[in-house]
């Protein structure tokens, strides 16, 4: 089967919140740690560059350290980071009961595939998405405390389904979804609305995804109102979430409110993003209108900042 490159964007949602549960809580120092879900610090020590003679935690750490490092500025060496992590993988398996150094590994070599399918765009974009599913599910067998970790993989049915054309799918997947979201609101809600905000009207995806925002706490999220080193511009993209979701769905006055919010936070003036708010800002009626005229029907996965060769980068890149 050939696959689109708009197609492979429609699969690749992985920063649909750009400063979402990727990884913040506990690993910076300067955010509230998630309660839901293990995150190791990033380690400061020196690794040798492919992460080899290592012991098993020390591989852990180098690999950990390498992930954000291809995530935030290092784009060249993405794939030769994945390539590490499959190393680590495939020395490490099969493991018994719960690992949770093995099941983040998974999580991010999960995490780094749906990056290089979007923003690299390799002829095999294709066969890194295959693997993102099941890289989310051995992650949460190996970690069943992680209650972030279903909703990255329901993030992913949601998109199959969806660019499947596949209703059927796409119904039992949104109600796998709302039910997961709900084991971790706080982690999870910021997470599945990048996805489910692209879908058709019809399906009440775009609206459900409104109501669990507007019962988000944006304030006991760090990273929220405030830059952290893992996502240097969390505060100004985050806010452009907010301000493209209500844009969505048509609340033009609500889209200003957040369209503000991003262009007075924190690192706007360096972000290399900063253009993609201010178009908005300056032509309002244009950037709510582009969701509009699609009608109850129409997709929005194509139209949404995180299937954009930015996706990632939006929050994370090093300016």
């Amino acid at each position: 089967m050939k696959w689109s490159a708009k197609t492979i964007a429609a699969l690749a949602t992985m920063c649909a919140a750009c400063a979402g549960p990727v990884g913040e809580g506990g690993g910076d120092g300067d955010v509230e740690p998630m309660t839901c879900g293990w995150v190791p610090e990033v380690s400061e020590a020196e690794f040798s560059s492919d992460c080899t003679a290592l012991g098993d935690v020390e591989t852990y750490e180098c690999l950990e350290q390498r992930f954000w490092g291809v995530l935030r500025v290092d784009f060249d060496s993405r794939l030769a980071v994945f390539e590490m992590m499959t190393t680590q993988i495939e020395a490490q398996e099969p493991v018994e009961g719960v690992d949770r150094w093995l099941s983040r590994l998974y999580f991010q070599r999960g995490q780094l595939a749906m990056a290089i399918a979007l923003e690299d765009k390799p002829d095999n974009a294709i066969q890194y998405i295959g693997g993102v599913r099941p890289d989310f599910q051995r992650a949460a067998e190996l970690d069943p405390e992680n209650t972030i970790l279903p909703t990255w993989d329901d993030s992913m049915a949601v998109a199959l389904a969806n660019a499947a054309r596949d209703e059927d799918k796409l119904a039992l997947a949104l109600e796998r979804a709302w039910e997961n979201v709900e084991d971790c609101p706080q982690g999870n809600i910021p997470s599945i609305t990048g996805t489910t905000l692209g879908l058709p009207m019809s399906t009440g995806a775009p609206q459900k995804s409104i109501e669990l925002l507007e019962r988000w706490d944006c304030d006991a999220m760090g990273w929220c109102s405030s830059n952290t080193w893992k996502a240097p511009y969390s505060a100004p993209g985050l806010n452009y979430h907010l301000a493209e979701s209500y844009a969505r769905v048509g609340r033009a006055a609500d889209a200003r409110v957040y369209l503000d919010k991003a262009i007075a936070a924190p690192g706007y003036d360096t972000w290399p993003y900063k253009y993609v708010a201010e178009e908005a800002s300056n032509d309002l009626d244009g950037f709510v209108g582009k969701f509009t005229d699609l009608g109850d029907d129409g997709n929005a996965f194509d139209v949404v900042y995180a299937n954009t060769e930015y996706g990632c980068k939006f929050c994370h890149q090093v300016d």
